[in-house]
């Protein structure tokens, strides 16, 4: 006789926020949250399904981040510094 598992539900949330320099003295937050009730049986079946959730909040956060690029008519500053040891031959070209 094989017993079924109950079937489970969780609330998996997910967040994910950047900051992007715009312009000198001048950032952007993009922040995207989603949260999802999920179903589940056994512990990879809930795994599996979280990280599926985890892949369509990411395209959200990609496609929002166009959009609000686009409208706001920005693009990320890829701004170039030097890192200052004290001596010339340890200084290295960083980008942020």
């Amino acid at each position: 006789m094989s017993e079924d598992k109950p079937t489970r539900k969780s609330t998996v949330r997910k967040q994910i926020k950047r900051t992007y320099n715009v312009d000198q003295y001048e950032s952007l937050d993009v922040l995207v949250e989603g949260e999802i009730e999920i179903e589940w049986s056994n512990s990879e079946e809930l795994l599996k399904k979280a990280a599926n959730f985890t892949k369509v909040v990411l395209i959200d956060f990609n496609n929002t981040k166009e959009k609000v690029f686009e409208e706001l008519d920005k693009v990320e500053d890829k701004t170039y510094y030097k890192l200052n040891t004290g001596s010339d031959d340890n200084d290295e070209n960083h980008v942020s």
